[in-house]
């Protein structure tokens, strides 16, 4: 999830996509994006996007999200190096620094060290949605289909562990950040 906020603090460098979907794709060799969605929690017009995307291989796993390697290895599917200029063209290339991501499995698992909610012990997209009684709206694992819940599982668990608006800010991370957590913990 992103949220754009003026304000805050953070290193002045902007992460350049190509070296960002690098680190991402490096952390998980074998995996490929087959599909992306994005929404502006803020709403209005064009607030979404979704895509398929050519992986360049064969795609496993067909039965869980339905996406088959015929749907997406075909020319006119892109490839992820050619959206990244299409997805950040208001943004001179280059991820703002000032924009900011939330992992709502980081906030989950607060709720449920918390002891405030019977949350299950595995957490996920499906356990969350199911706790959250969300209903779905599309086919599950699909990528607009699970931004969309995480848009409301994200107001929900903001609502349980009672942040505001500069609470939420403050659990963010800018795309660097985030990336730089997550080496750690591996």
């Amino acid at each position: 999830m992103t949220t754009k906020t003026d304000g805050r603090n953070k290193t002045n460098q902007a992460a350049k996509p190509s070296n960002l979907i690098r680190k991402i794709l490096d952390e998980k060799k074998d995996d490929r994006i087959i599909e992306i969605a994005l929404q502006d929690l803020s709403g209005g017009e064009n607030s979404t996007f979704q895509t398929l995307v050519n992986p360049g291989c064969y795609v496993a796993n067909s039965h869980v999200h339905g996406i088959t390697t015929n749907m997406v290895c075909r020319p006119d599917v892109p490839r992820m190096e050619e959206l990244i200029p299409i997805l950040l063209h208001r943004c001179s290339y280059e991820i703002p620094p000032n924009w900011l991501f939330m992992d709502t499995l980081s906030l989950a698992r607060e709720l449920m060290k918390s002891g405030g909610t019977n949350l299950p012990s595995g957490i996920s997209v499906k356990a969350l949605r199911e706790h959250y009684r969300i209903p779905l709206v599309g086919s599950a694992h699909r990528a607009m289909t699970d931004v969309r819940t995480l848009a409301m599982i994200l107001q929900m668990l903001t609502f349980d562990l009672k942040l505001s608006l500069p609470n939420l800010i403050t659990r963010s991370s800018t795309a660097s950040e985030y990336l730089n957590n997550k080496r750690k913990k591996s």
